[in-house]
This record gives structure tokens, sequence and C-alpha cells, in this order.
């Protein structure tokens, strides 16, 4: 484990020629210097995100995503007809599109190549790439695309997008 101290780097020109620490003026071999972030890069909708592998996000997590988003996760072949159907029927009672039925399979889809509008051609086109991504792609690649694409929160004009990112933002670790 390595410490923090202040030093001081001498440069003959465009070379270092000793590295000194400051609280005793001993000379040192070398020092290891964290760089400090300054800026991250954006797209154009201003999220940032680090993409973690699924291993290394807390289960209680996945859990709690999985139970908020689409209990039936790990039994459905990428579409749920009951979702769909209670979607449908709430849609039909409000007369309008509003209702969302999809896995959470379908959200990664319309989250990665679609757009949000509420269309039927559009859900109709995210439930066969839902479907597709099932068979192409087992859970646990499809689970943890999800969590490093999902939508957390802002902060100022930057999304929050991934899990990871989230827990920078919100536990500062």
């Amino acid at each position: 484990e390595f410490h923090g101290m202040p030093i001081r780097v001498e440069m003959d020109e465009s070379a270092i020629r000793r590295v000194v620490r400051l609280d005793d003026g001993a000379t040192l071999r070398g020092a290891r210097i964290e760089p400090e972030l300054i800026t991250s890069l954006y797209d154009d909708i201003m999220e940032d995100r680090v993409p973690v592998p699924l291993q290394s996000v807390p289960q209680d997590l996945v859990d709690a995503i999985v139970a908020a988003e689409d209990r039936a996760f790990f039994s459905h072949e990428g579409i749920s007809l009951r979702g769909i159907a209670r979607a449908a029927w709430h849609d039909v009672q409000r007369r309008q599109v509003r209702s969302g039925g999809s896995t959470l399979t379908q959200q990664l889809v319309k989250n990665l190549f679609l757009t949000p509008e509420r269309k039927f051609r559009r859900k109709a086109l995210e439930a066969l790439m839902a479907v597709i991504l099932e068979a192409r792609y087992d859970k646990k690649e499809i689970l943890e695309a999800y969590l490093n694409e999902i939508y957390l929160g802002q902060s100022g004009s930057v999304q929050i997008v991934g899990v990871e990112q989230a827990s920078r933002v919100y536990f500062g670790k």
C-alpha cells in the first residue's frame, strides 16, 4: 500500500533529474502519481457511464432491479404475453398508449436500438428484436448489458446511466 506524500520533481529540459520528498528532502527512486479526473467524455445526450461486469454488481441490487422491472425475466423468452395483455387492456381503457408491458430485454432493445416513441409498429419491432436477442445471448449477458444501460437519474445536465456510474454519483464508490 502506498501513502500520499508531497514531492518535488526536478527537471533538466525535458527529462526528470530528481524526485525529492518535501518533508525530509530525501531523494526518491520514483513516485506513483495518480491522475485527477478533470473531465469526462460525453455523447450528444450528456450521459456518463462506466460499464461493469455482472459479477461486480451486488446480488441484492440485481435482485431489486429484476423485481422492479421484470419479475419473470429468468423465465420468459424475451416478451411477456401477460405483460403485453395487461398493458393493452389499460391502454384500451384509457384510450391512449401509455402502459408499459415491456420486459427487461425489450427495454434493453429499445434503449440500444430504437426510439422511445409509443407506436404499435415500434413496439412490435421491439418485441421481435427482444425474442431474437434472447435466442442469441444468455440471460446473464442480457442482464449485464441492461445494468450498464439503465437510466438511473440525473446529475445536473448529465444523465446517470448504468449501475457503476450511479454508485459513484449517489454513494461515492
